[in-house]
This record gives structure tokens, sequence and C-alpha cells, in this order.
């Protein structure tokens, strides 16, 4: 079992992570291969963090790993913007992917909260 499971905030990280890499399988390749890459990492990075603070024994090390995710998030939020207007993808996939990563953004603002008191 992966030891982030069950994470409200992890399991939407991975969500967008995924529907990051599925609105991306069309995108042309060349000079905007980079910017393709660059989302897919900040999006992966997410839930990647969450996974290893929850790994951390102590509360300051999982807080350390949640506070990087955040960052992860707001990275993924500008590569989206700029993939949106490099024209990777349409607009409505733009929002559905910005309010993805808002709400996970939010899930685990939360999970901070929680665990700082």
């Amino acid at each position: 079992m992966h030891p982030a499971r069950g994470l409200k905030a992890w399991e939407a990280a991975d969500l967008l992570a995924d529907e990051v890499r599925a609105a991306l399988a069309h995108a042309p390749s060349g000079r905007r291969y980079r910017l393709c890459d660059q989302l897919i990492r900040a999006a992966d990075s997410i839930s990647a963090n969450i996974a290893e603070g929850t790994g951390r024994s102590t509360v300051a090390d999982r807080l350390r790993f949640y506070h990087m995710g955040l960052l992860s998030a707001k990275e993924t939020l500008n590569f989206l913007k700029r993939a949106r207007a490099a024209k990777l993808f349409d607009d409505r996939t733009y929002f559905q992917l910005a309010n993805r990563t808002s709400v996970t953004h939010s899930l685990l603002s939360a999970l901070i909260r929680k665990l700082g008191n």
C-alpha cells in the first residue's frame, strides 16, 4: 500500500498529475517539449513531496515536505498559464487543470494547518 494513500491531498495531487499528462499527450513536439516536461515534473512533484513527507518520522519533517508540495502547486499553476499561452491545450482544459491544482493546494494547506496545531 502506498504510504500517502488515504490522504485527500495526495489523492488530489495524484489525479492532477494524471490529468496533466493526459492533457499534454497530444501536445506538439519540438520547442514546446521543454514546457510540457516542466509542467509534468511540477505536477508530479506535488504528490511526490506529500508521499515523502508522509514517510518522515517527525512533524517538522512532514511539514517541510508538505510546504514543498505547496510550492510545487504554485509552480504547476505557473506552467499551466504558460502552456495555455503556448496553445498546448484549450481554455476549458486550462481551467479544469488550474481548478484541480487550486483544490490540491487547498487540501494540502488544510493538512498543514491540521499538523501545525
